[in-house]
């Protein structure tokens, strides 16, 4: 509209030759922005480079030293991470160990927008005493030269190195580089790691995603055989972090075996592989509500929530707590408390007695983290179970 006018205003100050004469300068005027500009975006767009007119995947592995191993840290869903970015690691913000980033923020923030998050993997050792390895995949959306790799794990581990790659990369790029110690990006104030190298290669997307293509939930529940033991079920109410999987999350075949086979919860409940009794917590969302006989052994697989608690405990380093142990545990609390109050007056006893066990062991808990969020939530449901009984 502002162009418009603009161009509007120009042809009327400059065109003197009547109403109609200054409207077609001014068409004319119009439709040769217009034209330039279409030509301008079809010359400038920029989709990335390809190979026989397919988009690329840039694959890199950074090669740690032989003593490195991965802290509790760099096992949890934000520690740690990868990106492409354009400029090198003094140029462009510092990410911080221990500060929660996700692919949302990382995508969406100002300050990343030139950057693309990746897909990082941590490799331990194929045979004893090997190194690690880090393997990061980022899409290739722009063609310029200038390509860094950003890899953060855990508290320890914070490198850039520049990729030595063409802006248009041929199907030579497609095997493996030599391993390289020489474009490491000196972070500020900071050495780079001693033996420490990275290799690279560029894939096909669609080869890419062919091989790390993840089969559905549904599509894995589609083959189950119709005769499958309750106990094969199970898995499909759990996440790939560990927690519960909401009701409307879950095949409806694993639904269905659930209510058909629900009295084998009861031995399920109560085994001694812990994994499948907290997966057989999952699978009682699907009840409602809680038949009498699962009442006992739902309340009794509360004490696996402690069990989990002592593990985590366990693992914790100063200043490095595991995380992912306290999330684990957070989540059985959330799910198992969920179904016992599902079990209506009937589960009260049951549940207030394991409730009781679990504010004894997380009492002097401080702090943040799953164990923390345990305390909290268990004090709350153990007032709520007070005011209803008064």
């Amino acid at each position: 509209m502002a162009g418009g006018f603009l161009v509007g205003l120009i042809v009327a100050a400059t065109v003197r030759s009547g109403f109609w004469t200054a409207q077609l300068y001014a068409t004319g005027v119009v439709a040769v922005l217009t034209l330039s500009v279409a030509i301008a975006v079809v010359v400038l767009k920029d989709d990335g480079p390809q190979i026989d007119g397919e988009q690329l995947v840039l694959e890199t592995e950074l090669r740690l030293p032989r003593d490195w191993k991965p802290d509790n840290y760099a096992r949890y869903e934000t520690g740690s991470g990868c990106f492409l970015q354009t400029s090198g690691a003094n140029e462009s913000p510092d990410i911080q160990p221990g500060r929660l980033w996700t692919r949302k923020y990382v995508d969406l923030h100002p300050m990343y927008r030139r950057g693309v998050l990746g897909d990082l993997t941590l490799n331990a050792p194929p045979e004893q005493g090997g190194p690690w390895t880090i393997s990061c995949a980022v899409e290739l959306r722009s063609t310029t030269w200038r390509r860094y790799i950003r890899v953060y794990a855990g508290h320890r581990t914070d490198v850039t190195f520049q990729v030595p790659l063409p802006r248009h990369p041929n199907a030579a790029f497609e095997q493996w580089s030599g391993w390289n110690a020489n474009e490491f990006v000196p972070q500020a104030g900071k050495a780079v790691p001693a033996d420490i190298a990275f290799r690279f290669r560029v894939r096909r997307k669609t080869e890419y995603d062919a091989a790390n293509a993840v089969e559905s939930e549904a599509d894995k529940a589609a083959k189950m055989p119709p005769d499958a033991p309750l106990a094969d079920w199970l898995p499909f109410f759990e996440s790939r972090r560990g927690g519960g999987l909401r009701y409307y999350e879950v095949p409806t075949q694993a639904i269905e075996a659930v209510k058909a086979h629900a009295a084998e919860l009861q031995a399920l409940l109560r085994s001694n592989d812990r994994d499948v009794a907290i997966r057989s917590v999952y699978a009682t969302i699907v009840l409602h509500p809680i038949p009498p006989d699962l009442i006992g052994p739902l309340a009794d697989s509360g004490r696996n929530i402690i069990v989990l608690i002592r593990d985590a405990r366990a693992r914790s380093l100063p200043d490095d707590p595991d995380l992912v142990g306290e999330q684990k545990s957070h989540q059985l609390y959330a799910s198992w408390s969920e179904a016992m109050q599902a079990t209506g007056a009937a589960g009260i006893p049951a549940y207030r007695e394991i409730l009781d066990e679990i504010i004894q062991e997380v009492r002097n808990e401080t702090g943040e983290g799953g164990i923390h969020d345990i305390a909290a939530e268990a004090a709350r449901d153990l007032s709520k179970l007070d005011k209803g009984a008064q």
